[in-house]
């Protein structure tokens, strides 16, 4: 039997491990000095005139485009059956079964998810404005009704006011009533002691003129009177 030669006994060995061990390091070298890559994901399909691969392509249909089943039938047909479709543009071909998917792709979707993620994020800031819009209104509301409180305070006072005014002023309108009844039934009074007044001032005058009366009567009886009582003198004496 042969026997192989030890590493320790093989300087060959030695130089071709080296030289492995270089090589990897160049490689591992070379692809961390190349930049990531990746594979787009838009697949172009052939459209063609007829149902084989051998009928003239009429257009390059990428993935994501929509087209209509005008003949054959999806759920039966094999994958590699041709179907009858027509563009959105209206081109009519035929187009393998493999390449049709009966909802929109991945990128399709995803960009119908940005677009609908894109509008909530819109409706969102219109909320937050709106939110702010509302606090705002709800922040001068606030200082409306503090306002109209405070004015319903002033008009309650105001009104409590008015009240103990008008209060008083019944109260001195129902003391002018009484005043006046009881001028009114003192001018009366005043009537009457008038009346009497003058009943008792003709009545003093009447008496008046009779003690006058009475007075005359007496002096002119008085005068025929007291001559007649008086001595009468001599003529001689007198002489």
């Amino acid at each position: 039997m042969t026997l192989l030669p030890t590493p320790s006994r093989s300087p060959a060995f030695l130089r071709s491990l080296l030289g492995c061990a270089l090589m990897a390091l160049l490689l591992i070298a070379a692809d961390a000095a190349q930049a990531a890559h990746y594979i787009r994901d838009v697949v172009y399909v052939p459209l063609r005139s007829g149902p084989t691969s051998q009928h003239r392509i009429l257009d390059n249909l990428k993935s994501g485009d929509r087209v209509q089943v005008v003949e054959g039938d999806f759920a039966t047909a094999g994958p590699a059956d041709y179907l009858r479709v027509t563009t959105a543009e209206g081109t009519s071909g035929w187009i393998e079964k493999q390449y049709l998917v009966s909802e929109p792709v991945a990128r399709q979707r995803l960009d119908a998810v940005e677009a609908e993620l894109a509008l909530a994020e819109r409706r969102n800031n219109e909320l937050q404005q709106q939110l702010k819009a509302l606090s705002s209104d709800q922040n001068a509301a606030a200082s409306e009704l503090e306002r109209l409180r405070e004015t319903e305070n002033e008009l309650r006072e105001e009104l409590e006011t008015v009240r103990a005014a008008s209060a008083e002023g019944l109260r001195l309108h129902a003391q002018h009533q009484q005043l006046s009844a009881s001028n009114a039934e003192l001018a009366e009074q005043n009537a009457v002691l008038r009346q009497e007044n003058d009943a008792l001032r003709g009545q003093l005058q009447s008496d008046e003129f009779m003690h006058g009366a009475y007075a005359v009567g007496i002096g002119a009886v008085l005068a025929l009177i007291i001559p007649r009582l008086w001595p009468r003198r001599r003529r001689s004496e007198w002489i």
